[in-house]
């Protein structure tokens, strides 16, 4: 009855009583000998019957194209359908970063940058926090672009309107431009609106899985639309679609890795569209120069400063101080005429080009000095440090490519006295902040 059968050998019902696909597939192909002399070896049955059962499981498994429809589903699910998008991302930065001169813990610089944008309307608002203060706002409109200081003067609105150009004493060679749409960052645009096409055309491709933040995630890498040198990599949460992680690349390097904190859709009416609140008029510096430099002496340095310079003697760390500079700088600021004329002075220890430090010291945060705003100024007692690349220009045009020769650049405070430093070595760089901090003032 059963002599044809699978189920009639003792021995594949062992073998196989705790895998019933595979002994039913054995049983049929064990049918098919039944009219033969000799049926086939064990092996060769078993063989057989899980090359078929591979066969039958593996297009259920492996269709790449049924993943990535589910991948593309969940992420744009997770970002909703309404008009405006809401992103929020985070990120740390070693350059620059806060170092404590006391005990040398290094702490990187946390900035977290909330997005608005509603594509239709051509709205785009940008907040920058920097180590949790409010560092930079801009809002962009088809009409022009606003930050704190006011409106952004481009060509087109100066061909626009000539008289009040004039007024405000902003020119531009250019004429008839128009105002361009505000877009998206690149990156947010390719994840948002490129995403799904980038996948079917197969113009993204999956890396690989991960774990980012204990879930588990697809790896997508693609081009962001419109020019560009780099591409995208977007950490996506293989359960519910959400990023988690979005990389920057250029030249197959990762230059910047933000957090994904949110990433939804909303109404018109839940977003935040409003215009920077103004700073004062002439509160922030705008452009500053050394506009005179000459030698001196260092009574007449410490005399420029009111007698709170701060240098490191005749010999520095094996270098000779090779010049005293005084400086006179004028500082222009945004929404005001006014231009303020104020001192500075500089220490060259050693030669630039070689191994040297370089201080530069003033009574007030000089813009010519490379300080920027209020916010930015390190606490007492720390240095902020970052790192200044050489770039070199390729031979008949291109992107400049950084080199592996670079200075390192710091800023300090002490007192009423704001230095900025330059050294050949970052060793060489705090230990000159140390000396400058624990100096005593010289007069």
């Amino acid at each position: 009855m059963t002599a044809g059968t699978a189920f009639a050998d003792r021995e594949v019902l062992e073998l196989l009583g705790e895998e019933p696909e595979l002994l039913a597939i054995a049983d049929a192909i064990a049918a098919t000998q039944a009219t033969r002399r000799r049926r086939l070896p064990l092996s060769r049955l078993l063989l057989v019957a899980a090359a078929l059962a591979a066969l039958i499981v593996m297009p259920l498994a492996t269709p790449w194209e049924r993943s990535r429809t589910s991948i593309v589903d969940k992420a744009q699910g997770a970002l909703g359908d309404e008009e405006v998008i809401h992103v929020v991302l985070e990120r740390e930065s070693t350059d620059p970063l806060l170092v404590d001169l006391r005990t040398g813990r290094e702490t990187p610089t946390r900035f977290r940058t909330e997005i608005w944008f509603d594509e239709r309307l051509a709205l785009e608002r940008v907040v920058t926090r920097t180590n949790g203060r409010t560092s930079d706002v801009q809002l962009s409109t088809p009409e022009g672009v606003w930050t704190p200081v006011g409106r952004v003067f481009t060509c087109a609105w100066i061909a626009a309107h000539p008289v009040e150009a004039a007024k405000r004493r902003v020119s531009c060679a250019s004429h008839g431009l128009r105002e361009e749409r505000p877009a998206l960052d690149p990156a947010l645009a390719g994840f948002v609106t490129g995403y799904k096409d980038a996948l079917a055309s197969g113009a993204a491709r999956r890396v690989g899985r991960g774990v980012v933040d204990g879930r588990p995630v697809e790896w997508l890498e693609f081009e962001p639309p419109g020019p560009s040198e780099g591409a995208e990599r977007v950490a996506v949460d293989r359960e519910n679609g959400r990023p988690l992680l979005v990389r920057a690349l250029l030249d197959g390097k990762v230059v910047v890795e933000s957090r994904v904190r949110v990433a939804e859709t909303v109404t018109p009416g839940q977003a935040d569209f409003t215009k920077p609140k103004r700073i004062a008029s002439g509160a922030l510096p705008q452009v500053g120069n050394v506009v005179a430099s000459r030698v001196g002496p260092i009574g007449a340095a410490s005399s420029a400063l009111g007698g709170r310079v701060a240098w490191l003697g005749r010999q520095f760390a094996g270098l000779r101080l090779s010049e005293v500079r005084l400086d006179t700088i004028k500082t222009s600021y945004a929404g005001s005429r006014r231009l303020r004329t104020s001192r500075g002075v500089e220490f060259l220890y050693g030669e630039r080009g070689a191994r040297y430090a370089w201080l530069r010291e003033a009574t007030e945060p000089a813009f010519a000095y490379g300080f920027l705003r209020g916010t930015t100024l390190p606490p007492a007692g720390r240095l902020l440090v970052r790192r200044v690349h050489v770039e070199t220009a390729p031979s008949g045009g291109g992107r400049a490519v950084p080199t592996s020769t670079g200075v390192w650049q710091g800023q300090l405070v002490r007192g009423r006295l704001f230095v900025a430093l330059e050294a050949s070595s970052k060793a060489l760089l705090l230990h000159a902040a140390r000396s400058v901090a624990g100096a005593g003032a010289s007069r």
